[in-house]
């Protein structure tokens, strides 16, 4: 019961940093769009 439930974490651990890192470089990318816009 316990490794299922490790498992299960870790997978979800790790979505919601590539969700982080996917929200932070979109970020970054239309920060500097609007910097070169100006």
């Amino acid at each position: 019961m316990e490794p299922m439930m490790s498992d299960a974490a870790s997978e979800i651990f790790e979505g919601l940093q590539e969700a982080l890192l996917d929200a932070q470089g979109s970020t970054v990318e239309g920060l500097k769009k609007s910097v070169v816009y100006r």
